[in-house]
């Protein structure tokens, strides 16, 4: 017996040493895989193929590297081995499939999906052999099975919702069949605007169709991302000539009647900004040649040089317009009395704090990736002459920018201390900027784009996102008593750059290539702060994309001509998985892309939703068909995720601890206290608030108790019921009841 304990527990005890190593082993393989040492991580996972430990997982992490290095045939081996040792798992089966389609074997690969299918015990690993089904029987010629496939993936997977439109809608084009094709393009739009291609595609189809209004709308969503896509800037110029008013017209825009600010709702005090409006994605400001303006009060027409020179009526509508032949400014009155010219700027003044301007129906000389709906701004417009137009620039206290910058980072109805944690991230990066040097022209020191932050001003704002401002006001991240570097973006898939997992402790979820692998193509992971909000897009956290290789080449061919596309590899990755350097292999020569930018230029111009993804290559022959990407989250993983802050705030978590969470070190300096509300604060005696209310409802019950005790005495205590109709006595006093 005691030899047998003994047994027993050198056994046990090589078992935790073996775990130990295999743990140490995986971890050194993944940390040489992202460093762009994929040799070393092989050899790592051949060791622990010797060691027969983890079942399936060392073979899987062989057949991931062996994809990624463009070994597809050893890669279909190696997955094929993978589900002889572990047969009932899906995504075994899933990734076997994709691996024969990937080298033509059609047939094999119908078999594999139809295997994960029905060892599938949830609706996602059944979901993806579907969608794989449905590329098999498209690349083989068979419109109907490929339907019927994809209608099975459809309904079963919300994050592969817009690649599944995207490939019926392609079906319904090799069909003939425009309107089906109309339909399921807008789908996919619809659950993933930031679509180049498929917004092309679209583009395509409407005109074919006829409907040349929506099909120059689908080409300048193109050209907003994409502005070098030639196809669409010849398809708008082409569809153009066909329309009779501006196409400007028929954008889908904001456009206001009157100002929605009808009372004064002014913030405290803060430095003013002057932000350029009407700007592109690089911060370049759009020429303007006309446009409308009301302002919610009174207000007074500024020249820079001459002082007032006119003042106009609240909710008056005047007009602004450039004349070419003159080259000056001229300002109407709503009865279209011409007030005043110039070719100097001049400003547009709210005479009441507090109130706001509407600029209304701008006409722009360059429309492409600029926002031109209309803009309510708090503060003053200046209208600023340019040799072909003028520029609009909004002076705007720090406190009611951030109103319009926070509106647009998060989801209108974000819970409030994800909004204040927002606000103060909004206010430190504002007050780092240093004045006049982002936009010296205009003598501007931010742009209402992405170059700088996406800027509307009210009509961005809700109630919430305005008291979240006001009540963070001053508020700013600070370390060691100095400004602190922020950042911000939308979702981090499962961990961000600085901190790691979006969770409180570690779970462990990527360990090794065939973890991140999977995390890319299954559901989100429980357990995570950026799951945890149902208020965030789906396709914020996970999202698929079917790209031709056609449009690949066109747009690598911008940087340099590397003949036919035959592959494209992942080179490394940071330390969350994010994908720093790419191999694009041609018949000519291999170019590497190095950097998000360029990363981003290639796969989806000013679209790629994130670099946290993994490439399924899809060959005809050696030659590149088709690529498959998975990717996670939606940003560049950079300080705080507003998802993950969002989820923090549904769980009662103060916006102090929030940004503890995304900022280590740091400290909210200059914010208010929070009020007496909010916080414990200590009644007479140490009591706090919270301890009151509670002694107050037991006091409250103790009474009711007591009150039922003695009604039971009485009823079980009174004499039998008499006959007489006169009155025993006075009646007894009611207890009286607890406030």
């Amino acid at each position: 017996m005691r030899r047998r304990l003994v047994a027993a527990a050198i056994a046990a005890a090589a078992g935790f040493a073996w775990a130990g190593e295999t743990a140490e082993t995986y971890r050194g393989a993944l940390a040489a895989l992202f460093s762009g040492r994929p040799a070393e991580a092989e050899e790592a996972y051949k060791y622990l193929l010797t060691l027969g430990v983890d079942g399936a997982g060392p073979t899987a992490n062989l057949a991931v590297l062996a994809r990624e290095q463009g070994r597809a045939d050893e890669a279909v081996a190696l997955w094929t081995r993978a589900t002889l040792l572990d047969s009932y798992n899906p995504v075994l089966w899933n990734e076997r499939g994709w691996a024969h389609l990937a080298i033509g074997r059609l047939k094999e690969a119908r078999e594999s999906f139809q295997k994960a299918v029905e060892v599938s015990s949830g609706p996602q690993h059944a979901a993806e052999a579907s969608f794989g089904l449905g590329v098999a029987e498209q690349i083989d010629g068979n419109p109907k099975s490929a339907i019927a496939a994809y209608q099975n993936s459809f309904t079963r997977n919300p994050y592969l919702l817009p690649a599944v439109a995207t490939q019926l809608a392609r079906l319904a084009v090799k069909l003939k069949k425009w309107p089906t094709a109309e339909t399921y393009y807008k789908q996919s739009l619809d659950q993933d605007p930031q679509q180049p291609d498929v917004a092309l595609e679209l583009g395509r189809v409407l005109e074919k169709e006829g409907q040349t209004k929506a099909a120059w709308q689908a080409y300048k969503l193109v050209l907003d991302m994409d502005p070098q896509q030639d196809e669409a800037r010849e398809g708008m110029t082409r569809v153009a000539k066909s329309i009779d008013e501006r196409p400007e017209r028929y954008l889908p825009v904001r456009r206001l009647t009157r100002p929605l600010l009808t009372r004064s709702d002014a913030a405290p005090p803060s430095q003013p900004y002057r932000v350029a409006l009407f700007t592109d994605p690089t911060g370049e400001p759009s020429h303007g040649t006309r446009f409308f303006f009301l302002s919610g009060s009174d207000f007074r027409v500024v020249d820079v040089r001459l002082g007032e020179v006119t003042k106009g009526g609240a909710l008056d509508q005047w007009e602004v317009r450039y004349r070419d032949d003159t080259r000056v400014i001229e300002l109407r009155d709503p009865q279209q009395n011409l007030k005043f010219t110039t070719k100097q700027a001049f400003r547009i003044e709210p005479v009441r704090p507090g109130f706001t301007v509407l600029v209304k129906s701008a006409v722009l000389g360059e429309v492409k990736a600029v926002d031109i709906g209309d803009r309510e701004v708090r503060g003053i417009v200046e209208v600023v002459p340019t040799p072909h137009g003028f520029g609009l620039v909004n002076e705007v206290a720090l406190e009611d920018y951030l109103s319009g910058i926070v509106g647009a980072a998060m989801p209108s109805t974000s819970p409030r201390e994800a909004l204040r944690a927002q606000a103060v991230l909004a206010r430190t990066k504002a007050m780092g900027v240093r004045k006049g040097q982002h936009h010296p022209f205009f003598n501007a020191d931010l742009c209402d784009s992405t170059h700088c932050h996406l800027y509307s001003g009210v009509v961005r704002e809700s109630a919430a996102v305005r008291e979240a401002v006001v009540s963070t006001t001053g508020g700013r991240l600070t370390t060691g008593g100095l400004p602190a570097r922020v950042a911000w973006h939308a979702s981090c898939g499962w961990a961000t750059e600085e901190h790691g997992e979006d969770a409180d402790r570690p779970l462990g979820i990527v360990r090794s290539a065939w973890d991140l692998d999977r995390l890319a193509r299954s559901y989100p992971p429980a357990g995570l702060f950026c799951e945890r909000s149902a208020l965030t897009p789906p396709a914020w956290s996970r999202w698929t994309r079917v790209l031709d290789a056609d449009l690949l080449r066109q747009r690598i061919e911008r940087t340099q001509f590397i003949g036919r596309l035959h592959d494209v590899r992942v080179v490394s990755r940071s330390k969350t998985g994010r994908v720093t350097a790419l191999d694009v292999l041609g018949s000519r020569e291999t170019l590497r892309l190095e950097g998000a930018g360029r990363i981003e230029a290639f796969l989806a111009p000013r679209s790629l939703r994130s670099t946290l993804f993994t490439l399924q290559p899809l060959y005809d022959g050696k030659v590149l068909r088709q690529l498959v990407v998975w990717g996670a989250g939606t940003g560049d993983g950079h300080g705080l995720c507003v998802a993950g802050s969002m989820g923090q705030a549904h769980q009662g978590r103060k916006y102090r601890n929030i940004l503890a969470h995304y900022f280590p070190g740091t400290e909210v300096k200059g914010a208010p206290d929070e009020p007496p509300a909010v916080t414990a604060v200590k009644a007479r005696g140490g009591v706090t608030v919270k301890e009151q209310a509670r002694a107050r409802a037991k006091r409250a019950a103790r009474l009711r108790e007591a009150q039922r005790e003695r009604a039971a005495k009485r009823k079980t205590a009174a004499p039998a019921p008499s006959t007489s109709t006169a009155p025993s006595g006075p009646p007894e006093a009611e207890e009286p009841q607890p406030q």
